[in-house]
């Protein structure tokens, strides 16, 4: 083989490596995709950014009495930083705006996206409001 050749593949090769790095997603940037069953609260706006999967039983039922105790994925604290849910079970899902299921409120019924852009009425939630929640019936 000669160096020509040799020269021509590793060029070659090198090309290939920068465009998979370039078209690769940064996993942070990646979305977590909520699957049949859960409930998803996300950081940012259209179910994108960090995750938090609401944990719940096998009978549905689920509370979280206060955000400051738990994060998202990356680590970020979940109180006040909720930006959108998807409610992928079959459950309703309650958000408070206050710990201990206090303040004003917003239903999310089973099987729906929520966004908070706050844009809404007065009484709804709004971007970065959520502290508290229940996953009922």
């Amino acid at each position: 083989m000669t160096n020509r050749n040799i020269i021509k593949g590793v060029f070659g090769a090198a090309v290939v490596v920068a465009g998979m790095v370039a078209v690769a997603a940064d996993p942070a940037q990646a979305a977590y995709v909520c699957s049949k069953g859960e409930v998803c609260l996300y950081e940012n706006y259209n179910r994108t950014g960090s995750v938090f999967v609401v944990p719940f039983g096998r009978n549905g039922m689920g509370q979280l009495r206060e955000f400051r105790d738990h994060q998202f994925f990356n680590g970020t604290n979940l109180n006040d930083k909720v930006s959108s849910v998807d409610n992928r079970s079959d459950h309703l899902l309650t958000l408070y705006r206050n710990g201990d299921f206090k303040g004003p409120y917003e239903w999310i019924p089973a099987n729906t996206k929520r966004e908070f852009s706050g844009l809404r009425l007065p009484t709804q939630l709004r971007n970065d409001e959520a502290s508290s929640l229940i996953v009922s019936y």
